[in-house]
C-alpha cells in the first residue's frame, strides 16, 4: 500500500500545483478556476454521500452519528463566521470581492492595502484549520477502511487544486509577488501533511467507535464545504452558467458511479 506520507502529500502537492496555476494565469485563473470548483463540489458530496458518512454510521448510533455530523459542520460555520471564510474556493466570489474592494496593490501606503493583508492572515488561519481536517479525513478514511480509503483521496485531492488557486488568488490581488503567493499558499497547505501525519500518529490506539466519531465530524464538515460552494457560486454568477451546472451535475454523476464501483 501507498506510503501515508506519500497520499498527503499527494494532496498538498495538488493545492500548491493551484497556486502555480494561479500564478501563471493571473487575470484568467478566476475563470478557469470555476470549472475546478464545480467538478471538486460533485466529487466532495459524492465521496460524503457514499463513502465519509456511511463508514462513520457503521460504529454509531442515530443520535451520536447525527451529532458528530453536525459539530463538524456547526465548526467550519463558527470559523466562517466569526474568524474567516474556511474554504476560499468555496466563497471564492464573495472573498475575491472583498479584497479587490479593500486593495489597490499600486498604492502600497493605502490603509486599504494593510487592511487586505491582515485579512490574509485570518483567511490563513481559517483555511490551516480546513487543511488539518483534509489530512485526518485521510488517515481516518483509512484506518476504517483497513486499508487504502481511494475514494477520500481522490476527493481530497480534486478539492485541494482550486483551493490552492484561490488562495494564490487573493494573496496576489492584496499585492503579493506571484511568487511570494505560490510560496505562502504551499506554506498554509502544508497543514494538510502535518494534520495527516499528527492524526496517524495520535489515532492508531483508538477504537472504531473513536475513529467513526472523527469521520462523522469530518464529514459534517465537507458537508458545509458543499453548501458553501454553492452558495457562493449562486450569489457570485452575473452570467448565465447553464452549461457549468450541466457540466457539473454530469461531474458529479461520473464521480458517484466511480466511488461506487471503488468502495465495491
Amino acid at each position: 500500500m501507498v506510503p501515508i506520507i506519500v497520499r498527503l502529500s499527494l494532496a498538498t502537492l495538488s493545492a500548491i500545483v493551484g497556486g502555480l496555476l494561479a500564478a501563471g494565469l493571473r487575470q484568467r485563473a478566476s475563470e478557469r478556476m470555476l470549472p475546478l470548483v464545480f467538478i471538486a463540489l460533485g466529487t466532495l458530496l459524492a465521496v460524503t454521500l457514499f463513502d465519509v458518512l456511511p463508514d462513520a454510521k457503521q460504529g454509531l448510533n442515530w443520535p451520536v452519528f447525527l451529532g458528530a455530523v453536525a459539530s463538524g459542520y456547526v465548526l467550519f460555520w463558527l470559523i466562517s463566521r466569526h474568524l474567516y471564510s474556511i474554504c476560499p474556493a468555496c466563497a471564492f466570489t464573495q472573498v475575491s470581492g472583498e479584497f479587490k474592494q479593500n486593495c489597490q496593490p499600486d498604492d502600497a501606503n493605502d490603509p486599504a492595502v494593510a487592511r487586505a493583508r491582515a485579512l490574509i492572515w485570518l483567511l490563513t488561519a481559517a483555511l490551516a484549520v480546513h487543511c488539518t481536517v483534509d489530512g485526518l479525513a485521510i488517515v481516518v478514511g483509512d484506518d476504517l477502511a483497513r486499508g487504502l480509503d481511494l475514494a477520500v483521496l481522490i476527493a481530497v485531492i480534486v478539492h485541494k487544486l482550486p483551493e490552492g488557486m484561490a488562495l494564490a488568488l487573493y494573496l496576489m490581488s492584496a499585492g503579493q509577488r506571484a511568487s511570494k503567493a505560490v510560496l505562502w499558499t504551499s506554506a498554509v497547505e502544508m497543514a494538510t501533511l502535518v494534520g495527516g501525519l499528527a492524526g496517524a500518529r495520535l489515532l492508531t490506539a483508538h477504537s472504531t467507535m473513536w475513529l467513526s466519531l472523527l469521520f462523522a465530524h469530518v464529514g459534517g464538515g465537507f458537508l458545509y464545504l458543499v453548501v458553501t460552494t454553492v452558495g457562493g457560486l449562486r450569489d457570485g454568477q452575473s452570467r448565465s452558467t447553464r452549461p457549468i451546472v450541466i457540466g457539473g451535475g454530469l461531474a458529479f454523476t461520473i464521480t458517484s458511479v466511480l466511488l461506487l464501483s471503488l468502495r465495491g
